[in-house]
């Protein structure tokens, strides 16, 4: 008997999600309400995923605790840094072997996690479609950053991806020390 099968034996089966959705915020607590609403409508069944907030230094208030008892919704309070560090700080409590990234502005498809893992059971990292949402009245800015900044099928060919879809095994996450903490995007 192997030590994994020894041990499920001693245990019971694994409690252990297969992926964890890590999201930074900062001061945008309906931001991660509707993000949270989008998780709950996931066809991946609930047992399969835990949702980690990382709060970047958030005002008092701005952003309430949101653990379930369970543990599979929990926050991590950071200082303010960059919601990089703060994607660091949540990666070192996840429990899954893919960790999955998205913003406190995303509205993840209920297909999101399912689609995705499959997508990652064929390499150790893999990026989806960002859809941007432009408001009523855009700016030029925001015309540009759809263009610029949110083609992942052109970012993937040059072999960059934005945190707003991404997916990645956390082997090949620790191995690369997680992210550059010291930028501020990009």
């Amino acid at each position: 008997v192997d030590a994994a099968m020894a041990e499920t034996a001693m245990t019971g089966p694994s409690t252990r999600p297969l992926i964890s959705v890590i999201v930074p915020v900062r001061n945008n607590a309906a931001g991660i309400a509707q993000v949270l609403a989008c998780l709950e409508m996931q066809t991946l069944p609930a047992d399969d995923f835990e949702v980690i907030i990382a709060d970047d230094g958030s005002q008092p208030g701005q952003v309430p605790p949101v653990d379930s008892p369970d543990g599979r919704l929990r926050m991590v309070r950071c200082p303010p840094r960059t919601s990089y560090a703060a994607r660091n700080a949540a990666s070192l409590s996840a429990r899954g072997s893919v960790l999955a990234f998205c913003d406190s502005d995303c509205l993840p498809d209920p297909r999101w996690l399912e689609e995705g893992l499959a997508a990652a059971a064929g390499a150790e990292l893999a990026a989806g479609q960002v859809v941007f949402v432009p408001p009523a009245q855009p700016a030029l800015w925001s015309l540009l950053t759809i263009d610029m900044f949110l083609d992942q099928e052109r970012d993937v060919r040059q072999s960059c991806a934005v945190t707003a879809n991404l997916f990645v095994h956390r082997a090949l996450f620790e191995r690369l020390q997680g992210f550059d903490e010291s930028l501020a995007s990009g």
